[in-house]
């Protein structure tokens, strides 16, 4: 068990230094180019907005910034629970309710980068459409494609986190089940 929680933990050490490393390198981006001349698509993951505004682009990279970090504290809570179960103290109310919050942490991670996703798909789609060049049924079916395909990427894309989540959710109400247990045990002679 010591084993398997000591690899989780490096796991999850990898995890925050690949997050630390994006989180820099989206606030490089963000700061060391304030005209939004060549980042206004490089800043939200290479999406390629054409028409829409920078300024929306600079609140949506800000908002994704808060969620990285919103998602680094979560990893590390995350490495306290482990820490605590490696030192076996399992079966803990705190450690249930710590795995709860993380795990609906992960879940508002998720939806924060679905619903920013979409935001910004709906606007260039609007934006896509009235601009266009083309003749508009031609222009409706190109961007909605392009659209759906953004979306089904982006819900794919976030799919693991809400796997996790659930996970510690159902683990959290297995270890708060486990502590009652216990619990009951120690009071029984």
């Amino acid at each position: 068990m010591k084993l398997l929680i000591n690899i989780l933990k490096f796991i999850c050490i990898l995890c925050l230094i690949t997050l630390l490393f994006s989180l820099v390198n989206d606030l490089w981006i963000l700061f060391n180019d304030i005209e939004g001349i060549q980042t206004k698509t490089i800043l939200i993951q290479s999406i390629g907005f054409r028409e829409l505004d920078v300024r929306y682009l600079y609140v949506f990279g800000v908002i994704k910034l808060g969620l990285y970090l919103f998602c680094v504290y979560q990893l590390f809570a995350f490495r306290k629970i482990l820490t605590n179960f490696s030192e076996d103290y399992m079966f803990k109310a705190a450690n249930a309710h710590a795995l709860k919050i993380v795990g609906k942490g992960f879940v508002i991670i998720a939806l924060g980068f679905i619903t920013i996703e979409l935001i910004m798909f709906i606007m260039n789609f609007a934006i896509q459409i009235t601009t266009s060049e083309r003749d508009f049924p031609y222009s409706i079916g190109y961007n909605f494609a392009f659209v759906m395909t953004r979306i089904v990427r982006v819900l794919l894309e976030q799919i693991p986190f809400i796997i996790v989540a659930i996970f510690l959710m159902i683990m959290s109400q297995l270890i708060q089940k486990g502590y009652w247990i216990k619990r009951e045990n120690d009071l029984t002679i």
